[in-house]
């Protein structure tokens, strides 16, 4: 009997442990991002660069292939390129492009571009895959990112600096669009190509794992951070400590 769970169901069940991962990577080394607004600038650059060359691959792609075609045209209100980009303009000024390639460029983060080049030579439709997981992520957690950012860095409410978690749309809204996309492709989707799908949704994972533990923040960068947090709330400065433990822990650990 064929299996009648819906793909992004599959995806989900397939990437908890790689999920699990991120979150506690992202954890341990949130507060550092906030000690400069370069680090922090640096880093979301580093996924400037993955969703511009996503989202630029997908639609040359596109005209080719039908089906991705349709994927794109419900889901381009999540396309978060020129969104990033306000953002590097905000952080680093008109040569936001020259910082972003001598900050947010290494080894890991071109492993993952390379990989993101060779799927759209060879197999465009997985590049389905990445969209979904990458801008499905940004739509969950797009509201909390941006009150973190504009708490951390100190950005009034309405003001540029977290462009790229914001949305023109409910972004429940768009998620719930974007999952149905997602499922109604897979009735387009021969088995091997479902098959290659939840294996470039797991592939997502590996490479955020490895970008967000390869880009470096300096080891004092969480302790300068969170001596700008010092004058917040009891509770918050709990959470801080509580953070900083953990980033401490895993720096040792390399």
């Amino acid at each position: 009997m064929a299996d009648q769970t819906q793909l992004t169901l599959k995806m989900t069940r397939s990437s908890k442990a790689g999920h699990s991962m991120t979150d506690n990577a992202v954890n341990s080394r949130l507060i550092g991002l906030f000690a400069d607004p370069k680090i922090y600038a640096g880093a979301i650059g580093c996924f400037y660069l993955i969703f511009e060359t996503l989202e630029r691959e997908m639609e040359k792609k596109a005209p080719s292939d039908e089906r991705l075609s349709r994927f794109l045209r419900s889901n381009r209100s999540l396309f978060r390129s020129t969104q990033f980009e306000k953002d590097m303009l905000f952080y680093f000024g008109p040569e936001w492009k020259s910082e972003v390639e001598a900050r947010s460029r290494f080894p890991a983060v071109d492993r993952y571009l390379d990989h993101l080049k060779q799927l759209a030579q060879t197999q465009p439709i997985l590049l389905a895959a990445h969209a979904y997981t990458q801008h499905s992520a940004v739509a969950s957690g797009g509201q909390i990112i941006c009150k973190i950012v504009r708490k951390g860095l100190n950005l009034q409410s309405g003001a540029l600096g977290a462009a790229a978690f914001e949305f023109s749309e409910p972004p429940r809204e768009l998620k719930l669009s974007l999952k149905s996309a997602m499922d109604s492709l897979e009735a387009e989707l021969s088995s091997e190509e479902v098959k290659n799908m939840i294996l470039q949704h797991q592939e997502v994972f590996i490479h955020n794992n490895e970008i967000i533990k390869g880009y470096r923040i300096g080891f004092f960068s969480p302790i300068i951070a969170s001596v700008k947090f010092a004058t917040r709330s009891r509770a918050v400065r709990v959470a801080l400590i509580a953070v900083l433990a953990i980033y401490a822990a895993s720096y040792v650990r390399r």
